[in-house]
């Protein structure tokens, strides 16, 4: 996947961006935080699985 298709998943769950710097994209839902970084390659799969994972804790 690549960072913008993780962004889009995480604003579809309720996840707010908060702040833009650079290439990478922090977002904000209740007290969890997470950094996205928004490159037009693909994420390597630890980054992506780590993110999927951070998603699905967080509901």
């Amino acid at each position: 996947m690549t960072g913008k298709q993780i962004i889009k998943l995480y604003r579809k769950h309720g996840w707010t961006v908060i702040r833009i710097k650079g290439g990478h994209y922090t977002m904000k839902k209740g007290n969890n935080q997470t950094t996205i970084p928004h490159h037009t390659k693909e994420l390597g799969k630890g980054i992506e699985k780590k993110l999927m994972k951070k998603l699905t804790e967080v509901q």
